[in-house]
């Protein structure tokens, strides 16, 4: 995966918000999990640019960011971490949004 002008890889090889934290995946799966665009912008703290250039980059990496994210859910519960919860809900809500 390779940066572009609203995306960075950061040290540990996810992308994020070009000048933030926030990684892609969250953005992702916060809209697909149908949080409305204020919502995700409110709560990020992020700028519409910012937010639609996020999912561009995931639309286009879908497959390597779904398979990052699964890895990371295999992780966290091997190591008990809250993450999973995190993660599993968002994942949750936007699988049953799909089926709607």
């Amino acid at each position: 995966m390779e940066a572009t002008k609203y995306v960075e890889i950061n040290e540990m090889g996810s992308a994020v918000v070009f000048g933030t934290r926030i990684h892609v995946e969250a953005v992702a799966h916060a809209y697909t999990g149908g949080y409305t665009e204020q919502e995700i912008l409110d709560w990020l703290k992020i700028n519409r640019v910012q937010l639609h250039g996020a999912l561009a980059y995931y639309y286009e990496h879908q497959d390597d960011i779904e398979q990052r994210i699964q890895n990371r859910i295999e992780k966290a519960a091997l190591d008990d971490n809250v993450e999973t919860d995190t993660l599993t809900k968002l994942r949750q809500r936007s699988d049953e949004n799909k089926s709607d």
